[in-house]
């Protein structure tokens, strides 16, 4: 999924999401390009959420697992 999807994508999910969901989104909006580089343990670490929710909300916006 190309930057400019995802980045449409999740703005336009961000209403109908859990608040951990929205936490994760505004971490990515709010951190576009550091978040290419992070692991899935930074990126949980930073938002304090499980890593297990960062991957069922990665598969929820689209994601297919290739970065």
């Amino acid at each position: 999924m190309q930057v400019k999807n995802l980045i449409s994508r999740l703005e336009q999910m961000m209403p109908f999401m859990s608040e951990k969901e929205k936490r994760i989104a505004r971490f990515v909006l709010e951190n576009r390009q550091q978040v290419l580089s992070l692991t899935l343990k930074e990126i949980s670490t930073k938002t304090e959420v499980s890593e297990a929710t960062i991957i069922r909300f990665a598969r929820k916006i689209g994601c297919d697992g290739d970065r």
